[in-house]
């Protein structure tokens, strides 16, 4: 997928070619900085959602002194972008139950992860999960004769279902350019490459 490699070459672009701040190889990997930010930002502001101040500052301290994390941030791998925006789609998800308007921002979220590895297609499985159980409880309960559309729980599932398949796939066929001429065969031939490895 294209959006680690496209923000790299622009980083590269800005700050190696034009303003000459840095070698070549650090000007790709400012990219990954960009999310290393994100994930530090979106993680704070979750932790203090749930825990407060002091908490969430620890909570992002201690996450970037993993070895592996801190290791990953210095790298333009896909494995810290993924993981940013993974936990911003999640972030997102739950600020919908305040404001469905956030439902919108974690489409898009979770369309710039599928943009970035394949393993955020495993997003789908929490994103149900909460569809289900979290934001319309008792669907699965509702009689199999009653009119579906006439229930409020079963219209917000919809909607939010409809939310996550069309956003997402929107946007990574339309930001991929090189699935542009044949976009089944593409995505095909996508899946069947990973698939031994998932």
């Amino acid at each position: 997928p294209p959006l680690v490699k496209v923000m790299g070459g622009i980083t590269h672009i800005i700050f190696h070619e034009k303003l000459g701040w840095t070698g070549s190889i650090v000007a790709y990997r400012v990219a990954s900085i960009i999310f290393v930010f994100l994930t530090f930002f979106f993680l704070y502001l979750y932790a203090f959602a749930l825990v407060g101040h002091y908490v969430a500052l620890l909570t992002t301290a201690m996450f970037f002194c993993l070895p592996r994390l801190f290791f990953h941030s210095h790298l333009l791998a896909f494995d810290y972008p993924v993981a940013a925006l993974w936990l911003m789609t999640i972030y997102a998800l739950q600020r919908g139950e305040e404001d469905r308007r956030w439902h919108f921002a974690a489409g898009f979220f979770l369309g710039l992860a599928l943009l970035t590895k394949i393993n955020a297609m495993f997003l789908y499985i929490p994103v149900l999960l909460y569809i289900v159980f979290i934001q319309s409880p008792g669907i699965l309960k509702l009689p199999l004769g009653c009119s579906l559309w006439k229930e409020e729980k079963f219209r917000k599932a919809i909607l939010s279902l409809a939310i996550f398949t069309a956003i997402p796939a929107v946007m990574f066929i339309v930001l991929w350019p090189s699935l542009w001429d044949a976009p089944l065969d593409r995505i095909a031939a996508y899946l069947a490459f990973h698939s031994p490895h998932l």
